[in-house]
């Protein structure tokens, strides 16, 4: 099986970013919209106003499933600097967890569409539609890009092809 790569990793793939750009550009895609200018002026009057996104963002570049995504939103809101902060909780003059889901749903979906896509250059011997069903369960067999006989599914609508589809757990 294909090794997974890191969120941080993936992002500055996809948006082609360097590295030691990552957290500056993710806190910039994330922010509330209407908190894009008065987090710099809130970030400039104090040093630590930042700190809790930017950990944040930190905890999420290293994840990489999508599901680990909600437990760093739990450590998110639970950070001292989100406690009892008027600005960062009525105001919301901080990173939307709501807009950084997003965001990691969608690079995370690029790393899953190229392993799907890897799976599907092998021979397909079998496909399980169910009637009401909004998945196929594929039986593969050998191939260049994959060595055993195994099952995957892959999401898709009937009809349409899977080759941009996800791999469910």
């Amino acid at each position: 099986m294909q090794e997974r790569e890191d969120f941080k990793t993936l992002f500055c793939r996809h948006y082609d970013v360097k590295p030691e750009d990552f957290a500056r550009e993710v806190l910039k895609l994330s922010v509330y919209t209407h908190a894009r200018w008065t987090i710099w002026i809130f970030s400039n009057l104090s040093e630590h106003y930042l700190k809790a996104d930017y950990d944040f963002i930190d905890s999420v570049s290293r994840i990489r499933k999508f599901r680990e995504y909600e437990q760093t939103v739990v450590e998110f809101f639970d950070h001292p600097m989100n406690q009892n902060n008027l600005f960062r909780q009525w105001f919301l003059i901080r990173v939307s967890s709501a807009r950084l889901r997003r965001l990691v749903r969608e690079v995370l979906q690029t790393q899953a569409g190229r392993i799907a896509s890897t799976h599907a250059r092998s021979s397909i011997t079998s496909v399980d539609f169910p009637a009401d069903a909004e998945s196929a369960h594929l039986q593969l067999e050998k191939s260049e890009t994959n060595q055993s006989d195994e099952s995957v599914t892959i999401r898709c609508r009937k009809g349409y092809e899977c080759d941009r589809g996800v791999i469910l757990p």
